[in-house]
């Protein structure tokens, strides 16, 4: 749970040096960065469903 709320606050807060990791071309930067903004909420709840996921022994 850890982990994904702290890359849902970096993809919320920083989305812009996340992509300026991956590339440096500006257009991508821009796309990228909007799209971490709106997968910020996703990566956070992701993190409640890994956790609540049932877990069947074999």
């Amino acid at each position: 749970m850890l982990i994904s709320t702290v890359w849902a606050l970096l993809s919320l807060c920083i989305p812009e040096l996340m992509m300026k990791t991956l590339t440096s071309d500006a257009e991508l930067i821009t796309l990228g960065a909007s799209y971490l903004r709106i997968l910020s909420v996703a990566y956070f709840c992701w993190g409640i469903i890994e956790i609540l996921l049932p877990v069947h022994p074999e």
